[in-house]
Formats: structure tokens, C-alpha cells, sequence
């Protein structure tokens, strides 16, 4: 179990807090620009989606997912969602 000043620690650079942590002067805006340019380059693991086509849709669940598993899941799982708000009216 971290500590607490471990977990503080960590959330200096979250991107919910960061613009309040350099406002505080709790962390230097140069600390947060060398941050940025440090993380990595996750592009090639993307998985894009066009969002016209979705809102274009009649059936969520015909949405092409290029065989990805996980884009399939998370449509499944808008559509049930969907499903479950349209009948709780």
C-alpha cells in the first residue's frame, strides 16, 4: 500500500490537476512541459474510430470495429446501455 505522500507524488502531473498544481506553484510549468515530452509516443496501439459513422448508425452494433475486440466490447456495451435508458422511459 503506497503512502500518502507517495500517492500525492504521483497525481503532481495528472491532467485533472496539473493546471491547478502549477497555479499553487506546486509544480513548475517547465517540470510539466519536460513531463509531456517525455511520455511516449502511443499511436501505433491506437484504435481510431469515426465518430460520424457511429452517430450515423441506426444500430450501434453494426459500427465497423476492424476486428478489434476491444472496439467491439465498447460498443456492445453502448448499446446495451442504449437499450437499457430507451426502455426505462
Amino acid at each position: 500500500m503506497p503512502l500518502l505522500h507517495e500517492s500525492s507524488e504521483d497525481k503532481k502531473f495528472d491532467t485533472r490537476m496539473v493546471e491547478r498544481n502549477v497555479t499553487r506553484g506546486v509544480v513548475p510549468a517547465a517540470d510539466v512541459d519536460k513531463f509531456l515530452k517525455n511520455l511516449p509516443d502511443d499511436a501505433e496501439g491506437a484504435e481510431w474510430v469515426n465518430l460520424d459513422v457511429i452517430a450515423a448508425s441506426d444500430d450501434i452494433r453494426r459500427v465497423p470495429t476492424n476486428g478489434s475486440p476491444e472496439a467491439e466490447a465498447i460498443l456492445m456495451d453502448l448499446a446495451n446501455d442504449h437499450e437499457e435508458a430507451r426502455g426505462a422511459h
